[in-house]
């Protein structure tokens, strides 16, 4: 459910807000060195969860020097089409998606000092077609008469209630409502500012289903939807000696977005969406005894 998990790396919360479910940072598999799914009963250090808790441990550098190069790929010859355009009889459209990276690790100082680094940027542009449902010129005037839901591939009336007709059957227990005379909402009953709410939202442009009249329209721009993402993790582990250690790790990642607008003109904006987030984690560990051991995040 909602906002019901938690998500922790190396030790500290990746919830953006306490209210929602928002999260800051999506490690790299190149970045992890484990994880696990905790759930209830939990142990002291969890809580601010009623589901489970993932926890992540991101990996450090060790006294050998370790790298890799990576780059996935997406592209329209091991792309599907969209459900819509099958439909529609369409081709499927070009698909470019890349996301190259690497990652290095090693030894500033062996067995006292170790580095690790991560970077990727993902890039895409890819062509988008939208098919959706507007309503026709009867139903923006209140004329519901030929409006049907499939009922077993045979139209059924979807009815139209006057919400001022609400009585209460005590006999029944139940409260009813009264259709609207021929299915039709009189123009009296319209407020004037869902009537001036129309002027922009575009006509249908396509039949769409026979029946239900979905997928009437689509949009005569559809263009390329963009996405950049721009991903830095770096971690510093230090031994200070036999029984203190301190590790400091520091991830910022810069998303923008561009989508395709569905209704052109002032409805949809075609507007930038950026995305910056900040996470940093600095843990300390004391082993105190073979037996007691404080860790402070």
């Amino acid at each position: 459910q909602t906002a019901n998990n938690e998500i922790i790396i190396d030790g500290a919360s990746n919830r953006l807000s306490y209210n929602g479910p928002l999260y800051g940072l999506i490690p790299t598999q190149e970045s992890v060195q484990e994880m696990r799914v905790v759930t209830t009963p939990y142990s002291a250090e969890y809580g601010r969860s009623t589901g489970g808790v993932i926890t992540v441990v991101t990996k450090s550098g060790t006294n050998a020097f370790h790298g890799e190069l990576f780059e996935y790929n997406r592209n329209t010859a091991l792309a599907a089409n969209q459900f819509e355009r099958n439909l529609a009889g369409q081709p499927r459209l070009p698909v470019h998606f890349n996301t190259p990276g690497g990652a290095v690790g090693g030894p500033v100082k062996r067995n006292k000092l170790f580095f690790f680094f991560e970077t990727q940027r993902l890039h895409s542009t890819s062509p988008k077609s939208y098919a959706g449902q507007v309503p026709t010129d009867a139903e923006r005037g209140g004329d519901f008469s030929s409006t049907f839901y499939s009922n077993k591939g045979q139209p059924g009336l979807q009815v139209i209630y006057d919400p001022w007709t609400v009585a209460y059957k005590a006999h029944a227990g139940q409260f009813t409502r009264s259709p609207f005379p021929g299915n039709m909402i009189p123009s009296s009953r319209i407020n004037p500012v869902a009537k001036a709410f129309w002027q922009y939202i575009p006509e249908p442009n396509s039949a769409g289903d026979p029946i239900t009249r979905g997928n009437n329209y689509t949009p005569a721009s559809n263009g390329a939807s963009r996405a950049d993402l721009s991903e830095y993790s770096s971690r510093a582990d230090w031994n200070l000696n036999e029984m203190n250690r301190l590790s400091f790790r520091y991830t910022r990642n810069n998303f923008n977005s561009q989508d395709v607008e569905f209704y052109p003109g002032p409805s949809d904006p075609n507007s930038n969406l950026v995305r910056a987030n900040n996470n940093a984690v600095v843990d300390y560990t004391r082993t105190i005894s073979p037996t007691s051991v404080i860790n402070v995040r």
